[in-house]
């Protein structure tokens, strides 16, 4: 029972008949998403994917999607080093661009990469970059940025798993490098290791003793970041399955939660072209997209009676 695993491919039954997840896979997310472009009439998009084995898969079915849905996908780009944002904002022309993978990286792509292309672009982050705190905090500073979210933690599980990760600490498990790495990234304080001290006096400032009190639920964001609940909820799983193997329950809702700004927003372009107004139909144009289209007037004795 998976918590963390998304690959639409898991989802055959035939192929992986005793796999199981207690989230949804990608192939649910970019359906939300094609609803969500095609809501806002966003037809012409661009995608920007990390320079990994998920960016490349994410992006390949990604295209299927969004062609399967008349959305058209102006550029391409890999996240990494060699990514030139100017170069990007001077040559396209969408407004709305779509950023995918595992956002798992060899350098930091907020300190110089994303930041100047993500504030004159509305931005659609996909779930996977919640596990990214860094991308969380820029999106709060930035006007109309989107993050798609798994389902959050059920409040019945709140407690529990408040308590349970208040027992992990580096004193107690001195040999798990993870929480060391964690104590040092998020409570900024020193560990035995001078190797990883150095590390992170090169990369922040702000270091202080640890006093032994920092827990992991002090973490802004720990108990409502997709995982942790999604962890939970295969342990739960995996107790309720032992008990009674031929009595299994979903606990799950389908409620929805919805977050409104009253804020007086235009809701950013993503078209190749215009609509075409009353009196006038589409055109394809040969050897382009069918996105981008001319308007021509219609036939006589015709009308046209959608955009």
């Amino acid at each position: 029972i998976s918590y963390g695993a998304t690959d639409p491919a898991l989802t055959d039954r035939a192929t992986f008949p005793y796999f199981f997840r207690t989230l949804q896979s990608d192939e649910e997310e970019f359906i939300a998403l094609c609803q969500l472009l095609k809501h806002f009439g966003w037809n012409w998009v661009g995608i920007i994917y990390t320079d990994n084995e998920s960016g490349e898969r994410d992006y390949q079915l990604l295209t299927k999607y969004l062609s399967r849905e008349g959305i058209c996908t102006e550029f391409g780009m890999k996240l990494n080093l060699n990514f030139k944002s100017k170069e990007i904002l001077k040559k396209t022309k969408t407004r709305v661009v779509i950023i995918c993978g595992d956002p798992n990286f060899e350098f930091d792509p907020f300190s110089k990469t994303l930041p100047e292309f993500i504030i004159q672009k509305t931005c659609i982050f996909l779930s996977k970059w919640l596990n990214q705190y860094e991308s969380m905090q820029l999106a709060s500073l930035l006007t109309g940025t989107v993050f798609f979210m798994q389902n959050r933690l059920d409040e019945q599980y709140g407690a529990r798993f408040r308590e349970f990760s208040d027992t992990f600490h580096p004193s107690k498990y001195p040999h798990d490098d993870l929480l060391q790495h964690m104590w040092l990234w998020h409570h900024r304080c020193w560990l035995k290791d001078d190797g990883k001290i150095m590390y992170y006096i090169l990369m922040f400032f702000g270091m202080h003793n640890c006093t032994g009190k920092e827990k992991l639920t002090d973490i802004p964001k720990y108990l409502s970041s997709y995982h942790s609940a999604s962890l939970i909820q295969a342990v739960d799983m995996m107790a309720l399955a032992l008990q009674d193997m031929h009595n299994f329950h979903s606990k799950q809702t389908h409620g929805k939660d919805r977050w409104m700004d009253n804020y007086n927003y235009q809701v950013p372009r993503a078209q190749c072209t215009d609509n075409c107004l009353p009196g006038l139909r589409k055109l394809i144009v040969p050897g382009t997209l069918m996105c981008c289209y001319q308007c021509a007037p219609c036939p006589e004795g015709e009308i046209s009676n959608k955009t």
